[in-house]
């Protein structure tokens, strides 16, 4: 998913893969499984199969930990800032972790096409001193959005490779 603020110098890009469910549908989710999974679990203890307790409360236990690890990795963010001078990339979860500041005058974009006709495009960023790979997570109708708000935005496109793989 694509956010695109433009002021009048200047233009944000906010970058973050697409979330099917928020954390509290998530948290639906696990109630209403780990609810029927506990209920099940007790007729077969009130039966006298006690041992299912503590397997259906793990189950419950490692749905709800996978969820959270899945949903936690899905609030990324890359944040692009474009100015007439500066141009600086963040990224992270919560708050920026890496940050990247370019030289706006040497920047260009780097387009790596996929192997496959269906694989998305890689992005890299990059300047005289260092490199930024972009939306790695994003498909590809949300790469040609980036790079088309990007050429928009003045960066120039240098080089462009295809990267493709011998079938067996």
């Amino acid at each position: 998913m694509i956010e695109q603020d433009i002021e009048e110098h200047s233009q944000t890009l906010v970058l973050c893969p697409n979330r099917s469910m928020s954390w509290r549908e998530n948290c639906w989710v696990i109630a209403v499984l780990g609810g029927f999974t506990m209920m099940v679990a007790v007729f077969w203890a009130v039966i006298g199969a006690w041992m299912v307790l503590p397997l259906a409360g793990l189950e419950v236990a490692a749905l709800s930990a996978a969820l959270y690890y899945v949903s936690w990795k899905l609030h990324y963010r890359q944040v692009v800032r474009i100015a007439e001078s500066s141009l600086s990339v963040e990224e992270g979860h919560k708050f920026p972790q890496k940050r990247w500041q370019l030289d706006r005058s040497r920047a260009a974009l780097a387009i790596e096409s996929g192997a496959h006709p269906w694989d998305a495009s890689r992005i890299t960023l990059y300047d005289h001193r260092q490199r930024v790979v972009l939306g790695a997570f994003l498909g590809r109708e949300e790469i040609e959005q980036l790079v088309a708000s990007l050429v928009a935005a003045g960066l120039r496109v240098r080089s462009e490779s295809v990267s493709r793989r011998q079938g067996f």
